[in-house]
């Protein structure tokens, strides 16, 4: 209870952020357009919150967000997100199969499936958004276990960032089935990012930030992001014993 004074900071500041549609916007200078990475920062937050407090319609909030995205911004197949739509002329911006993209989507699918309790109605929609979501960055892994900056292009740099997110989608996909397919290659992305480890256990080569809608960083480098999300799945791994 302590935290919740400043969990309802944190509520509230993302309510200021709802546009006329009922999705919440990124940037408040262009409410109009709706990026992917709102998925991983907001959806699994205010799923928790909403379990935590007995408050559904921020679960419900959570998922509208979600269902609205893949709706308007994603590929069918291969089931991709573009970085980014406009309310206003209802077009997908940036780029489909932007890697660190499809990361935000991941973390926001994944991570609120395990926040949400079993019986919960939704629970089965983001179940199949994980399984799709998986088929796909199968097809995109390369042989030696990473993912490219941008996924479909072969002439792209390695990302340990969406690797290391990969690799946490595949291993939910295996606690969820138990299809050794996931766990191997939740493995195999491990492998890739120890190979692209510095000797004083920093994993190298995380795509920079993004400076803007197709404006992609051509920096890879250490970032703290890469590290918590390699962490948090080689002790998962560890801790399944698996």
């Amino acid at each position: 209870e302590k935290y919740k004074p400043a969990f309802d900071e944190i509520v509230a500041l993302i309510e200021s952020c709802m546009g006329e549609d009922g999705t919440i916007f990124y940037r408040d200078f262009i409410p109009d357009v709706r990026f992917v990475d709102t998925i991983g920062f907001i959806c699994p937050f205010l799923t928790f919150y909403g379990v935590t407090y007995n408050e559904p319609k921020y679960v419900d909030l959570a998922i509208f967000q979600i269902k609205d995205y893949v709706k308007k911004a994603f590929l069918k197949e291969p089931f991709v997100p573009a970085h980014a739509f406009d309310l206003s002329s209802n077009m997908p911006l940036g780029v489909y199969g932007w890697g660190r993209g499809s990361g935000w989507f991941i973390l926001g699918i994944v991570d609120m499936y395990t926040e949400l309790p079993k019986e919960h109605p939704e629970k089965n929609y983001l179940k199949e958004l994980i399984f799709k979501t998986s088929k796909t960055m199968l097809e995109f892994q390369r042989k030696d276990g990473g993912f490219n900056a941008m996924l479909a292009v072969e002439s792209s740099r390695h990302d340990s960032s969406i690797t290391s997110i990969a690799g946490w989608l595949f291993y939910c996909s295996y606690i969820i089935t138990n299809d050794n397919k996931y766990l191997k290659a939740s493995k195999d992305c491990v492998d890739r990012l120890m190979k692209v480890t510095r000797r004083n256990g920093v994993i190298d080569f995380c795509q920079g930030d993004t400076k803007g809608i197709g404006l992609y960083a051509t920096t890879f480098d250490l970032m703290p992001f890469v590290q918590g999300l390699t962490i948090r799945l080689v002790e998962s791994i560890k801790t399944n014993k698996s």
